[in-house]
């Protein structure tokens, strides 16, 4: 932040929680607070703004709504926006819709953003798309479609909740290195070799996305009862990737 304000005069700070992709991590409300006190001291510096990239929002565990209590001390000094999709909230990939909300406690600056905002989206798209724009505002504004959409996300879920408790606690026990993670559809683990820690798993049928430093779990699509052999090829993985750091050295 300080080496950006230092040569371009402003900032964008973009914040991809809750349920960090792809590490799965969520800030507590420690972490949020102490955030927005710095984000504060930035923007008496030069005009900042915090993006909150909030895609997995809706599939968060106990901290996903941690963030609310810090927007207000963010907003005493700089712009906050909102990234809200609906490709995640409503399951709705190849729609292509979602929203950038924009807050500012005053009126004049809220009406310059509105203004920046729309003609960048028309100069550069056009329009998003509209059949899809039509079902989210249905989803949104009808009481029934939303309490039946609300419905049908609560049992996803919690779907994918008993998904992270089983991997939490089978990750545990084989001892795997893995952040605080209690929702949102993907995590990592770590291990000192990626690539080679994904090609041993690839030879016991278990896909993951290769990382420096770790893979990326998708427990959005691992079944519970995968569960136990998604954590035997990784630790397995593991093995061999520290087996191989160990005779390199």
């Amino acid at each position: 932040m300080r080496q950006h304000i230092d040569t371009q005069g402003r900032l964008l700070l973009i914040l991809n929680f809750p349920c960090h992709n792809p590490t799965g991590y969520s800030l507590d409300a420690g972490e949020w607070m102490s955030i927005a006190e710095v984000v504060r001291a930035a923007g008496e510096e030069a005009p900042v703004a915090v993006l909150l990239d909030l895609a997995y929002h809706r599939f968060g565990g106990e901290s996903a709504d941690l963030w609310i209590d810090a927007v207000p001390t963010m907003l005493e000094t700089t712009t906050v926006l909102l990234a809200w999709t609906a490709s995640k909230s409503f399951c709705q990939y190849g729609a292509r819709i979602g929203s950038l909300v924009a807050l500012h406690p005053d009126q004049e600056e809220r009406n310059k953003l509105a203004n920046a905002l729309g003609f960048t989206c028309r100069a550069t798209w056009s329009n998003s798309n509209h059949l899809g724009q039509l079902a989210v505002t249905d989803l949104l504004v009808d009481p029934e479609l939303s309490k039946r959409a609300d419905t049908d996300r609560a049992g996803l879920v919690e779907l994918l909740r008993t998904r992270v408790e089983a991997f939490n606690s089978a990750a545990s026990t084989a001892g795997l290195h893995v952040p605080r993670y209690d929702g949102g559809f993907f995590v990592v683990v770590f291990t000192p070799d990626g690539e080679k820690t994904a090609a041993v798993m690839r030879d016991m049928g278990v896909y993951v996305i290769p990382l420096k430093g770790a893979v990326r779990v998708a427990l959005c699509a691992t079944p519970e009862a995968e569960i136990p052999r998604l954590v035997e090829a990784l630790r397995a993985g593991i093995d061999q990737a520290e087996a191989g750091q160990g005779s390199s050295a």
